[in-house]
């Protein structure tokens, strides 16, 4: 894969995880609690192996592993969050900051 299709598809996936960590997902900013970070940072034995295995640059095993991570780092927001779709965000793709 050349490497630009690779840094746009880690560009898109590192995008789809921080919206879908958004504890506010229908403002123009992404809001990531506190408690997420130290949840992801801290050693916590559920989340580290979803860490270790995302690959930004392959949709497929980044999927799957998203999925995982944020089942965990969210298991307190106020909904259940999901994964955003790559089609949907580009959809929504003026709406977010820049990275």
């Amino acid at each position: 894969m050349p490497d630009e299709t690779r840094a746009a598809a880690a560009e898109m996936n590192i995008r789809r995880l921080l919206k879908s960590l958004d504890v506010k997902p229908k403002t123009k900013t992404i809001t990531i609690p506190v408690q997420v970070h130290s949840t992801a940072v801290l050693s916590n034995a559920l989340a580290a192996p979803s860490i270790a295995f995302l690959d930004f640059t392959d949709n497929a095993t980044f999927t799957s592993s998203a999925s995982q991570l944020l089942a965990i780092l969210t298991s307190d927001y106020p909904f259940t969050a999901v994964l955003v779709d790559a089609t949907d965000l580009t959809k929504t793709h003026n709406r977010l900051p820049a990275l």
